[in-house]
């Protein structure tokens, strides 16, 4: 007895040590000789071993009254390592990702398309369905509570089939909760805000930044505050643009149609006098080409903004200038230059008659504008191309002077500006009381005239994108320019009631200073950005910011900066109620893209015209400012603020005319009507075309 219990003692001492360290398994020592359930075997087995561990005893048989043995232990079948799979490729992924979209969006697509068509179907299926049942029969043909219902006919089966059918289809084009999710999760976050846009919202906080400018090609929103409402009219043939021809085109064609009338009558009586003879009009009386050629290659500078067009059998090429030659080549020779130019003069004189590298003047057809060419003509040039090209049977053949630049080429003729230069002086000297009469007529207003037509006057039409009608009516004859056509849209929306109620316009600091009796020599730009920045009562009317930093006078003439704003697209701009219509240089090609805005344009009174501005009418289409004080801006629009259907009316009379006068194919067949009456002045123009050499 002793013995067991001192052999029992040393079990329990081991075991304890033997848990203490952890070196082993089991619960047992196995140098006393003693045995204890396994603690990794079943939950009960390990419960039974904690508590021995407690007690400190070893388990005794009731039977041989010796340590118990050992249950049989049970061995976790351990499996064979898995192979874990290798997760797709990236691009595999992105490629299954496609490929279920693709699918999902088909199925979508086929269910919307099978619910199209079974939906004027349900309506008689669902009435054949309740008649069946008798929902719609009348009480006396009812059968009584008793009789069995009728068995479901092959329409019942049918109507409810259709039913669940529309059901699951229906279904199927919700998508489901979980894509939804991961396709919004999937989204990638929205672009930064530029530098104009931040700086936008920092200034209006409580504006309505959430809800977008809505650009579109479709009328939408009142159209007028009172009957009848204003048309939204789309120009699609010569027919619908007759308004814009009458009162622009043919006033530019009236001078040049007058003096190819009178030269095709001396030609005339040149002939009869020299007995049969032609005369200086040429092969058909009218204006002479060749004149035009010599005058362009050898009395006019080389200019990017200028070009000689020629237009042929549906290709468009360039006639190219001997100044551009010399500029590209740096080691040219002054003589050889010279003797080109002479070369050149020759053939523009002659015709096919001259040599210029064994035959007539060369025509270089058009495929890029070569450098330096101006943006404005490379674009316009590239979708002339594309309109010729496209329907060649339209365009008539053709050799003009293309002028991009932001001033025209033709002024008035000398004696018509000394007779308006004399009306001018009188109605001075009968304002002043004779003071400062000539100074007014003759001074720097007869200098502009002369300066303009210092290279001699045009011997026929310049075709422009710019010219002067105002005191001087220049004699250009004005086309479309078609900068930013490939991304328009004629119209842009927001709501009126959520618009910003400020005059808005962002852009560069340039423009012209053309001095007046009432605004002095003053750039708007510059000044009204300075009163926005610097004038409370002013910032809270007027917002006109630059794109980058701007250093201008100050009263005393100390140094002033006119911080940035940044630039903001002009879209965005239709959240304020009023923009502005600034001049640049000359006049500004934005005005077309504010017209198209659903706000009120408020433009600067302007001497320089495009080619449709005649056909504007302002208090209808626009409200002018810059009329009487360079700071009447402020009085126009405190005066208009509270006027909202008559801005309402402005605001839709400025998108109607963009969204009829504006557009790429109004453009495009203004064009083609431009070239057609320019055609028809000249005699000589298809024998001089017979005479130009196009390469094979």
């Amino acid at each position: 007895m002793e013995r067991e219990q001192a052999g029992a003692g040393a079990s329990s001492s081991n075991s304890r040590a033997r848990v203490g360290t952890g070196g082993g398994t089991g619960c047992s020592s196995a140098r006393a000789g003693t045995h204890t359930p396994d603690c990794h075997s079943g939950s009960g087995e390990a419960v039974a071993c904690s508590a021995t561990r407690r007690s400190g005893h070893t388990a005794v048989d009731p039977v041989a009254g010796g340590p118990a043995p050992p249950p049989p232990t049970t061995q976790r079948l351990q499996s064979p390592p898995r192979r874990r799979q290798r997760a797709p490729a990236p691009r595999l992924r992105v490629a299954m990702h496609t490929a279920a979209a693709a699918a999902r969006q088909l199925l979508q697509s086929l269910a919307s398309l099978l619910l199209s068509l079974l939906l004027p179907l349900l309506l008689p299926l669902l009435r054949i369905l309740a008649m069946r049942t008798g929902a719609w029969a009348e009480p006396s043909r009812r059968r009584p509570d008793r009789s069995p219902p009728p068995p479901p006919s092959l329409p019942t089966k049918a109507a409810a089939a259709a039913v669940a059918l529309v059901w699951l289809l229906a279904a199927a084009q919700s998508p489901h909760p979980a894509a939804a999710a991961r396709a919004r999760a999937a989204a990638p976050p929205p672009p930064p805000l530029s530098f104009g846009m931040a700086t936008l919202q920092a200034r209006y906080p409580n504006h309505s930044w959430s809800t977008p400018v809505v650009v579109t090609v479709t009328p939408r929103g009142p159209t007028r505050t009172s009957r009848p409402p204003i048309p939204f009219i789309q120009v699609r043939n010569h027919s619908d643009q007759a308004p814009l021809y009458d009162e622009n085109l043919e006033l530019d064609l009236a001078p040049w149609r007058r003096r190819a009338a009178a030269a095709a009558a001396a030609g005339e009586a040149g002939a009869g006098g020299s007995g049969g003879a032609k005369g200086a009009a040429g092969g058909g009386g009218g204006l002479r080409v060749s004149a035009l050629v010599e005058w362009a290659l050898t009395r006019l500078p080389f200019k990017a903004s200028q070009r000689l067009v020629v237009i042929r059998g549906g290709r468009v090429g360039l006639i190219d200038h001997p100044g551009r030659l010399g500029n590209t080549r740096q080691g040219a020779d002054t003589e050889d230059s010279q003797q080109e130019a002479e070369a050149v003069a020759a053939a523009a004189a002659g015709g096919a008659g001259a040599s210029l590298g064994g035959g007539g003047l060369r025509v270089e057809v058009l495929g890029e504008c070569p450098k330096p060419c101006d943006p404005i003509l490379a674009d316009l040039l590239e979708d002339l191309r594309a309109w010729v090209s496209a329907s060649p049977a339209d365009w008539p053949d053709a050799l003009f002077l293309l002028n991009t630049a932001d001033t025209s080429l033709c002024a008035q003729p000398p004696q018509q500006q000394q007779q308006q230069q004399q009306e001018g002086a009188a109605e001075q000297e009968g304002q002043s009381g004779g003071g400062g009469g000539e100074e007014a007529g003759g001074g720097k207003r007869g200098g502009r005239g002369k300066g303009k037509a210092k290279h001699g006057p045009c011997p026929a039409p310049v075709l422009s994108s710019i010219k002067e009608w105002g005191k001087y009516k220049d004699e250009d004859v004005l086309v479309p320019i078609t900068v930013g056509m490939h991304r328009w849209r004629p119209l842009a929306y927001f709501p009126w009631r959520s618009k910003l109620d400020v005059a808005a316009w962002r852009g560069r600091e340039y423009c012209h200073t053309r001095p007046t009796g009432y605004t002095g020599d003053t750039c708007s730009r510059t000044y009204l950005a300075g009163l926005s920045a610097f004038s409370e009562e002013w910032g809270r009317l007027v917002d006109v910011g630059f794109v980058d930093n701007y250093t201008a006078r100050g009263a005393e003439g100390q140094p002033l900066v006119i911080p940035a704003r940044g630039f903001v697209p002009t879209q965005e701009l239709a959240r304020f109620r009023y923009v502005l219509a600034l001049d640049g240089i000359t006049a500004s090609s934005r005005l077309a893209r504010l017209l198209s805005l659903n706000s009120v344009v408020v433009k600067q009174t302007s001497p320089w015209i495009e080619w449709y501005y005649r056909s504007l009418v302002p208090g209808t289409h626009y409200v002018t400012f810059w009329n009487h004080h360079r700071t009447d801006l402020l009085n126009t629009l405190r005066y208009i603020r509270h006027k909202s259907r008559y801005l309402l009316d402005v605001s839709v009379h400025g998108q109607a005319f963009a969204y009829r006068y504006l557009t790429p194919t109004a453009r495009r067949l203004y064009w083609q009507r431009a070239v057609s009456g320019y055609v028809g002045l000249f005699g000589d123009m298809e024998s001089y075309m017979a005479g130009l050499v196009w390469p094979s």
